[in-house]
């Protein structure tokens, strides 16, 4: 059951939770240019002594094959990864995007005070101010929404 101390960690929780979207996104797209295979067949025909090197550039079969193990393992690696990053990506954006689902379902009053504290991380005073109404009003917002919140994920997760 969701408490309303659990709306609350979540929505302190907002801004770090989009930063680390953000971050798995980037990660994402980063972890499929890790190694390529211009890099994996360089870095074979680099490796080993002069006397394994034939002339001419090509590949020993030796070398070629231990390219190959390395290609093969530096995929599988990479397909792990992604697979690991895309899963948490999934996760921080289910969760993203069902508070602010549920924030939007809120009375305006509730959501401008919930959107400026948590989503935009302003102060209890500047969001009083932005929204010429005293710091109790702000408090009984939150309160509110807090609550409010706090019903909507205990009626979808009953």
């Amino acid at each position: 059951m969701v408490t309303e101390q659990d709306v609350l960690k979540k929505l302190k929780n907002y801004r770090s939770l989009v930063a680390i979207k953000k971050q798995l996104e980037y990660e994402i797209g980063y972890a499929q240019s890790i190694v390529s295979d211009d890099e994996v067949l360089l870095s074979a025909a680099l490796s080993g002594s002069e006397a394994e090197r034939v002339s001419g550039g090509r590949i020993p079969d030796r070398t070629f094959s231990i390219a190959a193990s390395y290609k093969d393992e530096a995929e599988a690696m990479r397909l792990k990864h992604r697979a690991a990053l895309q899963k948490d990506l999934s996760a921080a954006a289910v969760e993203i995007n069902r508070l602010d689902l549920y924030i939007g379902l809120l009375d305006n009053g509730e959501r401008e005070v919930v959107a400026l504290l948590y989503q935009e991380g302003r102060t209890i005073e500047k969001t009083a101010d932005l929204l010429d109404i005293s710091q109790k009003t702000v408090h009984t917002r939150k309160s509110k929404a807090v609550r409010l919140l706090a019903e909507m994920y205990r009626r979808i997760d009953a």
